[in-house]
């Protein structure tokens, strides 16, 4: 082999790694890529039931809004190494390949079925809509993925504001998740 030969050999090797490098997928840092604590319970939130929007929603689903807001009061209201809230890109991920519009509240079962996919260990299940005198009224149960028949409500929150109606229910959400390690000593003592 040649000077000259060795020379462009050497040169191939230095350059193929970056090449190599440039051509691997960046890491994009979304809400998705958030991985939860190992002790976290994880808690799905998906669309509420409610009305298609109107000419006040600005085109946003009241039910989408209202569970971006019960996802931003959870996850204000609980410590990561408490509770990790399913990010709605995940959700929606999963939603929209099965035929199910990620705008529209799921039913009971339906809401099982993906809680078991994401494994999640809650989820929440919320209707909202609008009152008379033009402000919110939210009602939402917390449902443990391994019995649909283990939930439970988490009242009605009525408020002028969206996310005070919400909060209502995040408040209920701290008290009932209080009696999750007796159920489940209680369970586990059963078996």
């Amino acid at each position: 082999m040649s000077l000259r030969h060795l020379g462009f050999a050497v040169i191939g090797a230095l350059a193929t790694p970056a090449v190599l490098v440039a051509q691997q997928p960046r890491i994009q840092f979304s809400a998705a890529n958030k991985v939860p604590h190992k002790d976290a319970k994880q808690v799905m939130i998906t669309a509420f039931k409610g009305a298609p929007p109107g000419p006040a929603d600005k085109g946003k689903w009241l039910g989408v809004q209202a569970a971006e807001e019960m996802r931003n009061k959870v996850e204000d209201a609980f410590q990561p190494r408490q509770v990790f809230v399913i990010p709605v890109e995940k959700i929606n991920s999963q939603l929209e390949p099965s035929g199910f519009s990620p705008n529209e509240g799921l039913a009971l079962h339906d809401s099982k079925t993906l809680a078991v996919t994401m494994r999640a260990d809650e989820f929440v299940s919320g209707s909202i809509a609008r009152t008379a005198s033009g402000g919110y009224r939210a009602e939402a149960d917390l449902v443990l993925t391994r019995d649909v028949a283990a939930r439970q409500p988490l009242g009605v929150g009525e408020a002028p504001k969206l996310g005070d109606a919400i909060e209502l229910l995040v408040k209920e959400m701290k008290e009932a998740r209080k009696q999750l390690d007796g159920e489940k000593n209680c369970s586990n003592a059963a078996r």
